[in-house]
């Protein structure tokens, strides 16, 4: 009897032992971790859907494909959880830190500003703060790249109207100087190379390329700008940026403009709050008109609200002249715009800004008799479908509708600009 029950009590060396739930999951998950196998455990966490379903579920899955390298499509991950959760802070925090490590630092810095207007854990938020200081101290080369596809728009902001008076007699417009409809492509590339000479100052230089091919061409646009200046940060709390600025403009093959400036720029970021003022002071000759060319003065401030994880909300303020020896091409100019960022269906996210502008010359027009009066009511949304990424590219819809009222029939238009384009950060 006793042979009997030893013979019971001694399992054969073969037997399996099986055990069931998702504690067995999670503990055998568990032992693949800690030798290293991130594929197998990976590859046994998405065979339970009970477990992905749960924010300890999400957490681990995101660590291992982190862990594996899948960036990318980590992203779209989270990206696609937020749609759903958008307080969720930590997943924007991890967001963030996949872009910092992607040196993508323009979506990296916006992606930890979120997530600490949120409810992000106090060890999080001290390494967001570092990451944020450590984007500024960091940048070395930063490349940006934008093409977008532009259907049918008035691309040269042109009038709508056939006939026009001048010198008190009416004339007929030609086609080319009214508006324009078909297929536009617009190119858009920057760079930038940063050299630091210590932890509170850098050496900026950069260059950005902007070209549309329009239908016909002799509208064509191109612009190329360079710059150079010097740049004062504390910690990330503070950016000042002084430099002088150049740029040139073609139309149809054609150089119409030349002009030389100095650009100011001062960013601070206080409790979740970003306050920025800029300004432009800058000579531009015109090789088209030589009495259009003068001194421009611009200046903006724009305050950005970070509400939660997933939103923010900022409104401008900008006002300007020109000075020219013509004093009819002299005006002033002023200019409001509100906006927000916010989740919409689809898992996209829009950017949304409505502004007006108003321009005011000084003294009649030869031409036309009366001094020039415009009022400008512009509005854009970006859609935005940041969980399709192709080679960390993200496409985008960008539609703009506004309109011109003017005392001068020429200068009134309306416009409806749809984008369809790619942007990236390198």
């Amino acid at each position: 009897m006793a042979s009997n029950c030893n013979a019971q009590a001694v399992e054969p060396a073969n037997t399996k032992i099986i055990l069931q739930g998702d504690g067995a999951l999670a503990a055998t998950i568990k032992i693949l971790v800690i030798n290293g196998k991130y594929r197998e455990a990976l590859d046994l966490l998405n065979s339970s859907q009970s477990m992905l379903q749960t924010d300890e579920g999400l957490r681990l899955k995101v660590q291992l494909m982190m862990e594996l390298g899948m960036d990318d499509e980590t992203i779209i991950l989270l990206e696609r959880h937020l749609a759903s959760h958008p307080d969720d802070a930590l997943a924007r925090f991890q967001i963030g830190e996949l872009h910092y490590r992607n040196k993508r630092d323009k979506e990296a810095k916006l992606a930890y500003r979120m997530a600490l207007s949120g409810n992000l854990d106090a060890l999080r938020v001290e390494m967001a703060n570092k990451r944020l200081a450590a984007i500024n101290r960091r940048r070395t080369i930063k490349y940006n790249a934008t093409i977008a596809i532009i259907p049918d728009s008035n691309y040269n902001s042109a009038t709508n109207e056939k006939y026009i008076d001048i010198f008190g007699l009416p004339f007929s417009l030609d086609d080319n100087a009214r508006r324009k409809s078909g297929v536009a492509l617009g190119l858009n590339g920057s760079s930038e190379f940063v050299k630091r000479i210590n932890n509170g100052t850098s050496l900026n230089f950069s260059g950005n390329y902007d070209y549309t091919d329009a239908p016909g061409h002799n509208a064509d646009l191109l612009r190329l700008e360079t710059y150079a200046g010097l740049e004062f940060s504390n910690a990330g709390e503070y950016l000042i940026s002084i430099g002088p600025e150049y740029w040139q403009s073609w139309i149809d093959g054609k150089l119409f403009e030349k002009s030389t400036g100095l650009r100011v720029s001062f960013d601070k970021f206080i409790k979740n709050t970003d306050w920025r003022l800029d300004y432009m002071g800058y000579h531009s000759k015109d090789l088209f008109s030589d009495y259009r060319s003068g001194w421009y003065n611009n200046f903006s401030f724009t305050r950005t609200k970070y509400s939660n994880n997933s939103s923010f909300h900022f409104y401008s303020f900008a006002f300007g002249n020109n000075y020219t020896d013509v004093d009819s091409e002299n005006y002033n100019q002023f200019g409001v715009s509100v906006g927000k960022l916010f989740n919409t269906p689809l898992n996209t996210t829009t950017l949304s800004q409505i502004s007006y502008n108003e321009r005011k010359f000084d003294a009649a027009s030869f031409a036309y008799g009366v001094a020039r009066s415009d009022k400008v009511t512009e509005f854009n949304a970006k859609i935005s479908k940041r969980d399709w990424l192709w080679f960390g590219s993200h496409p985008y819809i960008s539609l703009n509708f506004s309109n011109s009222d003017s005392n001068i029939t020429l200068y009134k238009y309306n416009r409806q600009r749809v984008e369809f384009g790619l942007t990236r950060e390198f």
